[in-house]
């Protein structure tokens, strides 16, 4: 009976599985940071409190983007009962963008005609529609 060598087979299954983890992209993509802004720049006021005519801005920090990622925004507005615990949440915009590289992003939502209702308000940030960070502000 003719035995195949085992040190052999063991060089041929490590090839195979370095050539595999090769062809797996694994990206490690994360928020470092979101904060909500009065203007377009870091040197606008960083806030969580709006009036009813301001437009709300949002700098998202993007790190370690290894292959493109998509990077989504959903604003919604929070309803509460008697007590402060969230009932529901109406949303009422998105944007989505593909990133390539490490990078800064300020997405601007603005005030709908007539101004922004009074009340809670909420930014959720997703990286390849997994929920990666939210941000609480409101309209005084």
């Amino acid at each position: 009976m003719r035995t195949f060598p085992r040190p052999l087979a063991l060089a041929a299954l490590m090839l195979a599985l370095a050539a595999f983890a090769c062809a797996i992209e694994v990206n490690t993509a994360h928020l470092e940071f979101a904060k909500t802004y009065t203007g377009p720049t870091r040197e606008d006021h960083n806030t969580r409190s709006f009036t009813p005519d301001q437009t709300v801005y949002c700098l998202v920090n993007v790190r370690d983007v290894k292959a493109p990622v998509t990077l989504e925004m959903v604003w919604v507005r929070v309803e509460r009962d008697e007590d402060g615990n969230t009932t529901d949440e109406i949303e009422l915009g998105r944007e989505e963008r593909t990133l390539t590289q490490d990078d800064e992003i300020f997405f601007a939502f603005g005030p709908p005609e007539g101004g922004w209702e009074k009340g809670p308000y909420r930014i959720h940030l997703y990286l390849e529609d997994d929920l990666e960070m939210s941000l609480d502000f409101k309209v005084k």
